[in-house]
């Protein structure tokens, strides 16, 4: 996926400068008056909330995945009764290679709403699933 722009609101939300949440490891550089140039707010600073969605919280949402990935081997025939048989094992969503911050760039924090595709807020990554398999022919 290469063009899109992901709206992550938790890093809205996370760096603000209210004191009452968790925060991300990034106010570390906030403003202080030894560090003015930065854009996340001092501490107790109500104006990120105040002057709504700006320039950083949206961000490149470009991605390569590995989205499903299936290795089989088919065994020699061993039976008389089995005719073939197949081992194989399944790999969905095994890796993404991203700059987006978030956990997951292919997000719809508000389902089917058309309207907020590609926003990030409190969503849950794509499921990394391993499946494995026997196949017999008789």
């Amino acid at each position: 996926m290469q063009g899109t722009d992901v709206l992550n609101l938790n890093r809205y939300e996370l760096e603000s400068g209210l004191t009452a949440t968790n925060k991300l490891k990034t106010v570390v550089d906030r403003w202080t008056p030894t560090n003015t140039d930065t854009n996340i707010p001092r501490a107790g600073s109500t104006i990120r909330r105040s002057t709504g969605i700006v320039n950083d919280v949206l961000e490149d949402g470009s991605f390569v995945r590995l989205k499903t990935v299936t290795l089989g081997y088919t065994l020699p025939k061993f039976s008389k009764v089995i005719k073939s048989a197949n081992v194989y094992v399944t790999a969905q969503n095994l890796v993404t290679w991203t700059d987006y911050s978030g956990y997951d760039p292919e997000v719809n924090s508000f389902g089917s709403d058309n309207l907020s595709l590609n926003t990030d807020y409190n969503a849950f990554p794509s499921t990394r699933t391993f499946i494995a398999g026997l196949r017999l022919g008789f």
